[in-house]
């Protein structure tokens, strides 16, 4: 296989859509094979108030990304007469095809960043902070990757699944039952994670609750 390594640098200059949030920040790394074998390594970079996305590999000029649109599945974007459409692949990765007008010439794929310390558990007062209405709106806004359908491919979609001490209460849509007050802390375990801690049909990642005891639980806070 004929190795070919570039630098190429995508700066989207449209406005980010809202769905944006669900792209995790740093820089997600990997390679784009075209279909004549050749492949260049990639690096798309995410920046922390998600204004600024970019794409690079090793060392050529700066192209305009066009027509970005994310979404909490996919992520599309055009580029240098390609355009590019790349699925949410398990909790880590979006995988793809990037193609001309003639057809599909190759597939990305770009694994997320590595999660800092403390990016899989949020306290009972990062949640009150939100000022949100339930658990699955505050996991919205300090965490939506959590909450995305995953699955090991796009035609295959795998549910996050939730358990609140250990007790599986269902899918995300469960965390709209859930007051904030009664929570505090919540947890997140990727699909092998979660497949080892609870078992089969977790592929898709864990949410874990841990309930809050004692004065002021189960009551609504202040703002």
């Amino acid at each position: 296989m004929t190795r070919y390594i570039s630098t190429l640098v995508l700066i989207a200059t449209t406005p980010i859509p809202a769905g944006a949030q669900a792209l995790a920040r740093g820089n997600w790394t990997g390679t784009l094979t075209l279909s004549n074998g050749v492949t260049a390594s990639m690096e798309l970079t995410v920046g922390g108030d998600v204004s600024d996305i970019r794409m690079r590999s090793i060392g050529a000029e700066a192209v305009v990304v066009t027509d970005l649109r994310v979404t909490e599945r996919e992520v599309t974007f055009a580029w240098g007469g390609f355009l590019c459409a790349l699925a949410f692949a398990g909790s880590d990765r979006l995988v793809g095809d990037c193609a001309t007008g003639d057809g599909s010439v190759g597939e990305l794929a770009l694994a997320a960043p590595e999660r800092g310390v403390g990016e899989d558990v949020l306290s009972w007062e990062q949640l009150r902070d939100t000022r949100a209405q339930n658990l699955y709106e505050a996991l919205r806004r300090l965490r939506p990757y959590w909450i995305r359908v995953r699955g090991p491919g796009r035609r295959i979609e795998v549910e996050v699944h939730v358990y609140v001490e250990s007790q599986s209460v269902g899918g995300v849509d469960a965390l709209r039952t859930i007051n904030l007050e009664d929570v505090g802390e919540v947890r997140y375990f990727s699909g092998p994670e979660a497949t080892t801690r609870f078992g089969t049909n977790n592929e898709g990642g864990a949410i874990v609750i841990t309930l809050r005891r004692g004065e002021g639980a189960g009551q609504r806070g202040g703002p």
